[in-house]
């Protein structure tokens, strides 16, 4: 709760269209890398925000990075991600690409739709913890809904206003 003096102010995020969405489209996940031992052993995360749609195909992407070939797949279809930083603008594209684990769940759903274009819906909530890994961060994610149904994001965005989202603080 504000304060009495403590002016409280709301932010009306931007929409914008763009090329393709990621969770780095949301913020820096690298943040989860700075935590100190005590966070990282208390599991706290850090959250970058959600990401949601309806994923109907694949996108295969190879490209080649100072001689090293890395194939990158992303979803195609219509999604948006809703950062938590609510200073950052809505996205929204016909390409997006999840983070490692949740892509996976969610291609090999696609992949099985065969002629079927109906698309997999999907709604995660998106962060990172810090890990001992090469980058110091890895990404987690929590799955918000599980919907059917024709118009897809509508449904999804009444799904994810319902659920209780608290904001954590850095």
């Amino acid at each position: 709760m504000a304060k009495a003096n403590e002016k409280t102010e709301t932010v009306k995020q931007q929409v914008m269209a763009v090329s393709k969405i990621a969770a780095k489209s949301m913020g820096n996940p690298k943040v989860a890398a700075g935590f100190s031992d005590e966070d990282a052993t208390a599991g706290r995360i850090h959250w970058l925000g959600v990401m949601f749609g309806r994923a109907s195909g694949l996108k295969r992407t190879i490209t080649d990075k100072n001689g090293k070939i890395e194939e990158q797949i992303g979803l195609t279809g219509i999604f948006e991600c809703h950062p938590e930083d609510k200073r950052r603008p809505i996205q929204r594209s016909g390409v997006c690409y999840l983070p490692p684990g949740v892509r996976q769940m969610v291609e090999a759903e696609v992949a099985a739709l065969g002629d079927d274009k109906t698309g997999v819906i999907f709604a995660y909530r998106v962060g990172t913890i810090r890990s001992t890994n090469a980058v110091g961060y890895e990404y987690v994610s929590h799955n918000m809904v599980e919907i059917t149904g024709e118009d897809a994001l509508s449904g999804i965005r009444e799904a994810v206003a319902q659920q209780d989202i608290k904001l954590l603080t850095n």
